[in-house]
């Protein structure tokens, strides 16, 4: 078997609109684009010897922008700089145009990194920017961490590589761990860019000129005006160059693998640890090798498929062919949610295991991906798949035969449960603070449901096989259960009326004055006691002004701020906002310790605040007591005993605290 471009060499002409000209025209040549996408997530805080990424990423930046080639429009796009926790975080804040540092560097200086890394979404949408379906087109990736949004960048490179005119993703990785580093790599390699680990600032700024000067020196494509036909040339001899070639094939009979190969040479003999010396390797399709004379260990990866070979070279100009028969296939997966149904297109899960169990009953886990319709390649064999769709999952075995696709559709037997809640029958749906739980319809021998899946979000959408569950909303304190039933390739919308209300607490001193805005405590409880004169506890929280979430009804409410107790009844309507000022009646002093000269004492004092009066056993009620030196109490309105102590010395003096209060009282030991 012989390969192109080996046994002939073909002068190839190729005109492409846009990139090609005629200089007796006065056409210029297209310049370049370059989209720099640039990693904002909150792990940018992070910091490399006392600096934290974000600020050596803006001075990388600072320094590339210096020496731009005024011949090269660039854009600048950036994520997870505006909120947390939102894979759609995305944001072209400079569009490609000509190069106008201040700007840009004023843009990057501003970013303030807080959420995810869609990393995959974000050079998606830098393609689509720079139109790379009809032009050619590079994006500049510098990314501190893998993917975090479920997304595959081994995949987008491959879909992205197909789709575009002249496409490539160069990416840095910029201070990655080497077990992170897979999917930035293959994103970079699938379009046949570079991938540049950088673990501090001078490798950072390397790395962003390699990817300058790979863009540079990327081929210009210019025709000269055709010329009048030449004449015939001589048949061209062939060109045969020193080395070793190398292909894969899936069978034997078929045409060589054209893409997705990963090659690696290894010196055949092993050292004592039984592992083997790297020479070379590469992700094209068909490699050749120029080695030195020995015997080598060639290894072919094409997806979870692996085929090797021992070889020997007998000189550096030696010249061979070597075709490596992977004896594999391709698995196709796709999913509906029921038979004859529409594929199912995003929020898949697939994982490929070896069907057989080991001793503890599991499967070894091959491969697995978020794709909505994989191509796996894999051994010749059979596999145990197992598909995933939120909580609803279906398996089942496949077989891979050698040279050929295999095509399977997983049907999940699922359908969607939607809920939204509202506070009053036909009201509005409630829009946050909501509690969802989705739990197995029937109980265990322990009286408990299994649970299933539960969030946060006002309005959920959970992917469930058929059957029926238990649904527990809830908001605040109010809550509500119900049964509901999925049907298999249907949506079910449920509402629930959760017939409750929202109260909404605050305090004063005094009637007239301002709420309090520090210092409160409040408690929530039923109105009825119980057999022990008890009341449930439903709620607390020390909110200055609070607003709780309850079912319609009364409730019993206890503020608290210092030493100052107001009580109350209040109720709830569903629907309504309840607002309710609790007048704690009350003051606040500030007690100071004097000595005989006058001066304040600063420390070593005990102060005590009791009742004036004492009770029927000659006692009175201790309120608060501290050993600052100057204390502030918040006490109900009335009188009390201070009692202020500096060893030896003792000191008793009557206070009384008038609503709205807000003084210092002077307690002088003498």
């Amino acid at each position: 078997m012989r390969f192109a471009g080996i046994s002939r060499f073909f002068v190839l002409l190729l005109i492409v609109p846009g990139l090609f000209f005629w200089p007796d025209q006065g056409h210029a040549a297209e310049q370049s684009k370059v989209m720099l996408v640039l990693d904002a997530s909150g792990s940018m805080w992070g910091q490399i010897k006392g600096t934290s990424k974000i600020v050596i990423a803006r001075q990388a930046v600072k320094g590339l922008l210096a020496s731009w080639d005024k011949d090269i429009q660039l854009g600048l796009s950036a994520y997870g700089h505006r909120k947390k926790g939102d894979c759609d975080d995305i944001q072209t804040i400079y569009p490609v145009a000509p190069i106008r540092p201040e700007p840009i560097l004023q843009v990057v200086n501003s970013l303030k990194p807080k959420g995810k890394t869609p990393l995959s979404e974000a050079v998606r949408r830098a393609a689509q920017e720079l139109k790379f379906t009809e032009d050619r087109a590079t994006v500049i990736l510098v990314s501190d961490g893998k993917e975090t949004c479920k997304a595959d960048p081994c995949a987008l490179g491959r879909e992205l590589e197909e789709l575009g005119v002249d496409f490539t993703v160069h990416v840095i990785g910029f201070d990655v761990a080497k077990k992170e580093q897979d999917g930035l790599r293959c994103l970079a390699e699938n379009t046949g860019g570079l991938f540049l680990p950088a673990q501090n600032a001078p490798e950072l700024n390397s790395a962003l000129s390699k990817a300058v000067t790979a863009v540079k020196e990327e081929p210009v494509k210019v025709a000269a005006k055709p010329a009048p036909p030449p004449k015939p040339a001589p048949e061209p001899k062939d060109v045969v160059e020193p080395g070793h070639r190398f292909a894969a094939i899936l069978s034997d009979g078929d045409d060589p693998v054209t893409r997705g190969m990963r090659w690696d040479i290894y010196e055949a003999k092993q050292n004592p640890d039984g592992k083997r010396k790297h020479i070379k390797g590469g992700y094209d399709a068909q490699p050749k090798f120029v080695l030195n004379a020995g015997k080598y260990l060639a290894v072919a990866k094409y997806g979870s498929a692996t085929v090797s070979e021992e070889f020997d070279v007998a000189s550096a100009d030696e010249v061979k062919e070597h075709v490596l028969v992977l004896n594999a296939g391709r698995l196709a997966l796709q999913a509906a949610l029921t038979e004859g149904g529409e594929v199912i297109k995003k929020g898949m899960r697939w994982d490929v295991y070896h069907p057989e169990k080991d001793a503890d009953g599991k499967r070894r886990h091959i491969i697995g991906n978020y794709d909505r319709t994989p191509l796996f390649n894999l051994p010749a064999g059979s596999y145990f798949i197992v598909a995933k769709h939120g909580n609803a999952n279906v398996s089942g075995e496949v077989d891979v035969k050698p040279g050929e696709r295999t095509e399977r559709t997983f049907v999940l037997g699922a359908g969607i449960a939607a809920f939204s809640a509202s506070y009053t029958q036909g009201g509005k749906v409630i829009a946050k603070g909501m509690r969802w739980d989705v739990y197995g319809l029937e109980k265990d021998l322990d009286g408990k449901r299994r649970h299933i899946n539960g969030n946060y979000n006002a309005k959920p959408k959970f992917n469930l096989p058929a059957g029926r569950y238990y649904v527990v909303a809830k908001r605040g304190n109010a809550t509500l259960a119900r049964e509901i039933e999925v049907t298999a390739g249907k949506r079910t919308d449920t509402q629930f009326v959760m017939s409750a209300g929202l109260l909404a607490l605050s305090a004063t001193l005094t009637p007239g004055k301002d709420p309090l805005k520090k210092g409160m405590r409040w408690d929530v409880y039923s109105i009825e006691k119980d057999l022990e004169g008890k009341r449930q506890h439903i709620n607390g929280n020390y909110d200055a002004k609070p607003v709780f979430a309850l079912p319609e009804g009364k409730y019993h409410v206890v503020a608290k701020s210092g030493q100052a107790v107001k009580a109350g009844e209040v109720e709830v309507n569903a629907g309504k906002r309840s607002e309710s000022e609790f007048d704690l009646n009350a003051g606040r002093v500030k007690l100071v310790a004097l000595g005989k000269g006058g001066g304040q004492i600063k420390k070593g004092v005990r102060w005590d605040i009791y009742s004036a009066e004492k009770d029927l056993e000659g006692k009175r009620r201790h309120f608060v007591g501290g050993y600052s030196a100057a204390p502030i109490y918040t006490l109900n309105a009335g009188d009390y005993l201070i009692v202020l102590k500096l060893k030896p010395a003792t000191k008793e003096q009557k206070l009384t605290v008038k609503p709205g209060d807000s003084r210092q009282v002077e307690v002088t030991l003498e």
